[in-house]
């Protein structure tokens, strides 16, 4: 349905073809040129489309299509010329002039399309010329478009009216829209608009940048340029061709962003740092949003955020830059890096999208100053231990889990984690002999974790020291019903001992400490637990370790003022009565006496209780010995790892050499990363000093041979 009339098909038979009277062939083109120029003139009601398509189909069909095709061109030329583009010669604008002529002209172009189809379907294909339609088209950007500068005018009045519009003006931009849509349709729109307006853009929006920048902080500048990107993403999907919008956007992300990026991510008192120091998250987004338009943006901006944790991250755990309180205080370290740690995932999740490459690059930066500091093991297991041993505050069982859970997040950055696991173990050993742990179940959510995060080998020590602790009770009980059946005053011997499994505890534990002289009725209790347990557990050993016991003493101080309570005592005595007759001193004149209870180590209780006896000892033990064992929660480790620990990393590479193809690969858990290296998701390989050294002794041992004919080169030994 074309011109509002409805084309029937014309169903004939076709005579045998003969050659047409030219004078004939002249009328049928008089009368369809006629009938072109009514159409044009917009007088078609009394024309007869179907005679008219019947006339078009018989010049053709005759062989007469050149002289229908090119008459058809001359008749659009002429009109165009003396109709339409005269009167764009005497008018000041062109814009809404050429919008009627052009939706005349298309009018016209359709009806005449519908008459002449079997123009376009015979002759345009067999001669490759342009269909009736387009032929309008190209005929209309030739003789009126592009006639005497009106192409010049159409820009300037298109340009002038979005200059106008960015400035707040209000315009016709169903005009603009449509003088777009005909420069695209004679494809024209890019020569004749769409390049001029780009480059007109980008002088704009260069100024506008520069404006903007030396006159607003940054929060203030990203709000504005968010504002321009609307506007202009708005003037694209309003107006012009939808190739035009992303070019557009483009124009305005290099100019208003590429062109300012550093200026705008280190501007004073409003750029990243600023706004990270102040935790303003919202604002962080929005530049974030803003920046990662641009391609150059996120790396940018992710230098800056990284370079603002690395410092903040440098401030905990480096020595020389660590505060007073940090310096003090293992837990208040641990605990100022979770803060920064949970900073950082707030930062991940509510200003920069939960990125990828920001959350690598920040776990990047936490992994290397958190090893730098070569304490970070051992302040992590101090936190863990203030957390769950008895203590002063009680948490609840949610702070507690909380506690946990930071504490693995710390976990997972640290490299060294045999130097962990060397501190752990040492740690809940105080807590399970001591008794100080203030929930059972906690301690195995905690070992839970870390079996989970490091696998069943790295725990299996730890839940063995659990399995021994489900023994003591049951134990404990069996020995007081022993003294019992063997008539063994229950008040005398009724201590409370705890057996360790050989190898499942730390080091420390595992050997006998210091020489140590009980005194005799603690040592009687011994042996009486020693013939318990050998009559339990037929050919096992025990050995005493006084290194990890401790006591309860009852002493008698004196004071100016009586207490409430006082009352008269021996002057030290043990939870054990003992069969010694104390030295009994005299009270000083005007004192009184009060009773207090010590918790001591075993090697205090036995100086201690040499004290019933005399008034002075000289010096009879190591000075350490009190010092370590005394304060098993304060003991100094070395800066380096353990010499164990050492010793069990060369074991690692020679079973890895040894049993596996891969050699070092196999190693790589338990090596720390270079002093200073970045750090990166996995660890890194044994040294090849180390490597070679290893080699050295396993061919010693007889478990590798090197080549005769290349020295770089071993076998295994079979």
């Amino acid at each position: 349905m074309m011109g509002g009339r409805k084309m029937h098909p014309i169903s004939h038979r076709v005579p045998p073809q003969t050659a047409m009277d030219e004078k004939f062939i002249e009328q049928i083109w008089e009368r369809l040129r006629s009938s072109i120029r009514e159409i044009q003139n917009k007088r078609s009601n009394g024309l007869s489309f179907e005679e008219l398509y019947r006339n078009a189909y018989n010049m053709v069909l005759h062989k007469n299509g050149q002289k229908l095709y090119q008459g058809l061109r001359e008749v659009i030329v002429e009109h165009l010329r003396v109709v339409v583009r005269e009167p764009f010669a005497s008018t000041s604008t062109v814009l809404k002039g050429m919008r009627a002529a052009w939706h005349e002209h298309l009018t016209a172009m359709k009806m005449i399309r519908d008459i002449l189809m079997y123009v376009d379907r015979v002759y345009v294909p067999n001669n490759n010329v342009e269909p009736v339609y387009n032929l309008g088209l190209s005929v209309f950007r030739d003789e009126v478009v592009r006639y005497n500068g009106v192409n010049e005018r159409m820009r300037r009045e298109l340009l002038d009216m979005v200059e106008g519009e960015r400035h707040g003006d209000t315009i016709d931009w169903l005009l603009v829209k449509d003088i777009c849509a005909l420069l695209a349709a004679i494809d024209v729109y890019s020569a004749e608009f769409e390049l001029p307006f780009l480059d007109e853009t980008t002088t704009f929006y260069r100024q506008v940048g520069r404006q903007l920048l030396s006159n607003n902080p940054a929060t203030i500048y990203v709000r504005k340029v968010e504002q321009y990107i609307t506007e202009e993403t708005d003037r694209a999907l309003r107006y012009l061709e939808p190739s035009t919008r992303e070019k557009l956007l483009e124009v305005v992300d290099n100019e208003l962003i590429t062109a300012h990026l550093q200026e705008l991510v280190e501007m004073e008192g409003s750029g990243v740092v600023a706004l990270l120091n102040d935790s303003r998250f919202d604002e962080l987004l929005a530049m974030f949003k803003l920046i990662k338009r641009v391609p150059t943006g996120p790396a940018s901006f992710c230098r800056a955020v990284t370079t603002w944790v690395r410092q903040r991250g440098e401030n905990i755990a480096d020595p020389q830059s660590q505060s007073a309180d940090i310096k003090a205080s293992p837990v208040v370290y641990i605990t100022k890096l979770m803060e920064l740690k949970q900073q950082c995932d707030q930062l991940l999740h509510r200003s920069f999208e939960d990125d990828a490459t920001f959350k690598n690059k920040i776990h990047s930066e936490f992994e290397t100053f958190i090893n730098k500091n070569s304490h970070s093991p051992e302040h992590l297991v101090t936190y863990i231990d203030d957390k769950l041993k008895k203590g002063a505050r009680v948490l609840d069982d949610a702070e507690i889990d909380v506690a946990i859970q930071k504490a693995m997040e710390i976990f997972r950055f640290i490299n060294d984690k045999d130097v962990f696991e060397h501190y752990y173990k040492r740690s809940l050993a105080r807590r399970l002999l001591m008794d100080r742990s203030a929930s059972n179940d906690f301690e195995k959510l905690m070992v839970g974790r870390l079996k989970t995060e490091c696998g069943y080998q790295y725990t299996q020590k730890l839940e063995l020291m659990f399995k021994d602790r489900e023994l003591w009770h049951t134990m404990q009980s069996q020995f007081r019903d022993f003294l019992n059946d063997h008539n063994c005053d229950r008040r005398l011997h009724d201590l409370q001992i705890r057996v360790l499994t050989s190898g499942a505890w730390s080091a420390q534990q595992a050997t006998q400490g210091l020489p140590c002289r009980l005194p005799p009725l603690a040592e009687q209790s011994f042996r009486i637990f020693q013939d318990f347990y050998s009559k339990q557990h037929n050919g096992r050993k025990l050995a005493l370790s006084p290194n990890l016991g401790n006591a309860e003493l009852k002493a008698i101080f004196y004071s100016t003022q009586p207490t409430a309570g006082s009352d008269e005592g021996s002057q030290v005595e043990s939870t054990t009565s003992y069969d010694a007759t104390p030295f009994q001193p005299s009270a000083p004149v005007g004192r009184f006496e009060v009773q207090k209870i010590l918790q001591v180590s075993t090697y205090q209780m036995t100086i201690l209780m040499l004290f019933n006896y005399k008034h002075k000892i000289a010096s009879i033990v190591d000075p350490n010995a009190n010092s370590t064992a005394a304060r098993p929660s304060k003991t100094v480790e070395p800066k380096h790892p353990p010499i164990r620990l050492t010793d069990d990393r060369k074991h690692e590479v020679e079973c890895a050499v040894v049993l596996r193809d891969e050699g070092p690969e196999d190693a790589r858990p338990l090596f720390p990363r270079h002093a200073g290296g970045r750090a990166g998701g996995e660890a890194l390989h044994p040294t090849p000093a180390l490597i070679k050294q290893r080699n050295e002794a396993l061919i010693e041992r007889d478990y590798l041979v090197r080549d005769n004919k290349d020295p770089r080169i071993y076998s295994y030994v079979s």
